[in-house]
């Protein structure tokens, strides 16, 4: 057969091949596979394992670009750090579904990953079959789960002092000012909370995050309103003004501009008079309509042509431009306006209101802040620091804070933390072990000495006996209203956690436990791995010979995801 050149409409595709030529995939088959598999996820849960609960540890991530991270977050860990292997891709998923889902958990569900295969390593190799563990930590999740809800407790959602409580407990191993923005998170929550179908609704997207460097992060502050990164058109405009009436207009102001390439030809100056007479007597015009409509502020997406600003400014008015577009209708929803596409549309009824506005000097620039918003749901958390990545840390340490909030007002349930609602589930899960027969019965015991993990690595970080601890900690959870005892990684000891106010969310404890039991069951159930040749790879080989052997005859592509 005679050698033939690849297309080069398939040399240029981003295509995966796989070639026929015997060698060129990879294949690694059941208990190697198998070995590898977990020896990847429990490498990556012992990495993590050290940053969890307030004595944990943090990790400085340095990028492809050089850029540097400090952060004990888990999904940001997962995340920057860019694992390639399949399995880490895997845990980096959990992580971010936890991460969305709940807004907190991210590292416990991964050392749960890890130590459920660390645990169905070691049935594994007393010959237990990885279908037998499968189905033995099924049964176990849904009796994990059902465990979780009768060992949880209701609670008040207007009890401000007890999300305050449950906000500390998100971020308190994180290395910003704990009980400020515990109490920003509690209140910025509270204060976009509505109602659907007689049940709180939280909407997060209401609440904006304006990071200013400068001061320090105990100078942050909750403006129940609006942070415009943006001044006055001109300096003689109000820096200050009371009783807003506010237009929001997508609309330029200025002379409308020909769609057409035409032009104009002048040939005196009394026609140059006339022409900008004309243009003057729009723009007045359109300031006029908006004088008439009764505002005072204009906000827009677009331009301010200078008579126009010079106009407003005659008048009394302030105008921002250049807003951007995505603003635009959160802007709107927080002062109760309604956008127009032009100022000859606009109404009195399509002013919004707000009581302040203010222009104030923050980092060399202007910044608009308008409070007393018409929809006084709209918050905005002003986060001063001294740096970017203390700014940055501090961010995600209060959206955090702000998801487990909001999880808690919308389900009005908590556990217990510190390791407590994982040695209760741990305990009852023993139980029920020695009901159920068959070799599924080890799995359940593994599953619960498992979900020990979590107190055990409290114990290891705040550097104390883990193992003394961890006997001591089950011996109280057989006592009588011995299941709110935990950890204390401040004092080494075990006590009543939810006297100390140590309180998590039910849905952030649910859907760590239930995402890694299905991770850890989907890499139990990989028997093989059958890794294709890269196209890169081959792409260099053929870049060395310039065409394809007879044993490259024939190939399978698809489309690159």
């Amino acid at each position: 057969m005679s050698k033939r050149p690849l297309p080069a409409s398939r040399a240029t595709k981003p295509l995966l091949l796989v070639s026929k030529k015997k060698g060129d995939t990879t294949h690694v088959k059941k208990d190697e596979a198998r070995r590898n598999n977990i020896m990847v996820a429990k490498l990556i849960s012992e990495s993590l394992r050290t940053t969890l609960g307030p004595r944990g540890r943090d990790k400085l991530i340095i990028g492809v670009l050089k850029d540097e991270l400090v952060t004990n977050d888990g999904a940001t860990i997962m995340e920057k750090v860019n694992l390639k292997h399949p399995i880490a891709k895997l845990m980096t998923y959990v992580a971010k579904t936890q991460d969305l889902e709940t807004g907190d958990g991210t590292t416990t569900a991964v050392i749960l990953i890890g130590e459920l295969l660390k645990q169905a390593e070691s049935l594994l190799e007393q010959k237990i079959h990885p279908t037998k563990i499968a189905d033995g930590y099924t049964l176990a999740l849904a009796k994990a789960l059902e465990l979780l809800k009768t060992n949880s407790i209701k609670i008040d959602p207007d009890d401000d002092e007890l999300l305050e409580k449950i906000a500390v407990t998100s971020i308190n191993s994180k290395n910003v000012v704990i009980d400020l923005l515990a109490r920003i998170a509690a209140k910025a929550v509270k204060g976009v909370m509505t109602h659907r179908n007689g049940k709180p609704y939280i909407d997060t997207e209401y609440i904006e995050i304006e990071k200013k460097s400068g001061k320090s992060l105990r100078e942050s502050e909750l403006i129940k309103g609006l942070i415009i990164n943006r001044g006055a058109e001109r300096d003689d405009m109000p820096k200050k003004m009371e009783h807003l009436r506010i237009a929001v207009i997508n609309q330029e102001f200025d002379v409308p501009k020909s769609k057409t390439d035409a032009k104009i030809r002048i040939n005196s100056p009394e026609q140059m008079a006339t022409f900008l007479n004309q243009e003057y007597r729009l723009i007045k015009g359109m300031v006029d309509q908006l004088v008439e409509a009764g505002a005072n502020v204009l906000l827009t997406q677009k331009e301010i042509d200078p008579v126009a600003a010079d106009l407003m400014a005659r008048a009394g008015m302030v105008g921002l431009k250049n807003l951007r577009r995505r603003y635009m209708p959160k802007i709107a929803k927080a002062v109760g306006a309604t956008i127009v596409n032009t100022v000859n549309e606009i109404t009195p009824e399509d002013l919004g209101a707000a009581d302040l506005l203010e222009i104030k000097v923050i980092e060399d620039r202007y910044v608009t802040f308008i409070t007393g918003c018409k929809d006084s749901k709209t918050m905005t958390i002003l986060l001063r620091g001294s740096g970017k990545h203390m700014m940055e840390e501090a961010e995600r340490s209060l959206r955090d804070a702000m998801y487990v909030v909001k999880d808690v007002i919308e389900d009005e349930f908590v556990a217990v933390g510190g390791g407590a609602i994982e040695e209760s589930i741990a305990s009852g899960l023993r139980d029920y072990a020695r009901s159920i027969g068959g070799r599924e019965q080890f799995a359940v015991e593994a599953f619960a000495k498992a979900l020990e993990i979590v107190p055990k690595t409290l114990a290891e970080n705040g550097g104390y006996d883990a193992i003394s601890l961890l006997a001591q900690l089950r011996a109280k959870h057989h006592e009588e209203n011995g299941k709110y005892y935990g950890m204390n990684p401040f004092t080494g000891k075990i006590e009543n956690m939810y006297e100390n106010g140590v309180l998590e969310p039910v849905r952030v404890k649910l859907q760590a436990i239930s995402s890694a039991t299905e991770a850890a069951v989907t890499v139990l159930r990989i028997d093989e791995i059958l890794a294709a040749r890269r196209f890169e790879d081959y792409a260099k080989d053929l870049a060395q010979t310039g065409e394809l052997s007879e044993e490259h005859d024939t190939f399978e592509s698809v489309p690159s995801l």
